[in-house]
C-alpha cells in the first residue's frame, strides 16, 4: 500500500520532468530500438525480428523489456521487468537502471492499458522518439497509433510510413 503510493508519486515526478525536458527533434536515423511489451498482448518474437529487418536495424541493436502478467511467477531474466528492482521510494537499480540509461533512437511501447510500471519505464528511459498506442498515457509518446498493438500488419505498415515521413529511415 505505502510502496504503491511512493511509486505513483515517483512516476508522476518523472513524468513532469520528462515533459518539461522533452528533447527537441533533430534529424537522425534509427540505429537502436527499445521495445517495451505487455505480456498480455501475446505478440510473438518473430514479429519484432521482421520489424527490425523492415527498419534496417540489426537485431543486436534491439533491446526488449517484457512486463509479465500480474501474479505470474517471474523468470530470472534481464529482459523481464522485476518489480524488486524498484526501491521502496521509487529508485531503479541494477539491470533495470542500466536498461533505462541506455539511449536508443526509437522506443516502441507495446501496451495499451493504464499500468504504472510500463508507463514509468517508458517515461524515464532515454530515447529520441517514442511511439505508443491509445489507451496508454498519451504524454509519454511522441506518436500515438489509434489501433490495437496486436494488429501486427497495421503496426508494421503505419510505423514504416510515419518514420519515412519523419525522415528517420
Amino acid at each position: 500500500m505505502f510502496r504503491g503510493y511512493w511509486h505513483r508519486r515517483a512516476y508522476r515526478k518523472a513524468l513532469v520532468d520528462y515533459i518539461n525536458q522533452r528533447p527537441i527533434n533533430k534529424p537522425f536515423r534509427i540505429k537502436k530500438i527499445r521495445i517495451l511489451i505487455d505480456e498480455k498482448l501475446d505478440i510473438p518474437p518473430s514479429f519484432f525480428s521482421e520489424l527490425s529487418n523492415a527498419l534496417n536495424v540489426k537485431e543486436k541493436n534491439v533491446s526488449f523489456m517484457t512486463f509479465p502478467i500480474k501474479n505470474k511467477k517471474i523468470q530470472d531474466s534481464s529482459s523481464v521487468f522485476n518489480r524488486n528492482e524498484v526501491s521502496f521510494f521509487g529508485k531503479f537499480s541494477s539491470g533495470l537502471l542500466v536498461f533505462c540509461e541506455k539511449e536508443v533512437d526509437l522506443q516502441l511501447n507495446f501496451f495499451n492499458e493504464q499500468n504504472l510500471y510500463p508507463h514509468w519505464v517508458a517515461c524515464v528511459s532515454k530515447k529520441k522518439l517514442s511511439i505508443g498506442f491509445t489507451g496508454a498515457d498519451n504524454s509519454i509518446n511522441d506518436l500515438i497509433f489509434d489501433f490495437p498493438p496486436t494488429s501486427k500488419d497495421e503496426v508494421k505498415t503505419e510505423l514504416i510510413k510515419y518514420l519515412k515521413i519523419l525522415n528517420h529511415i
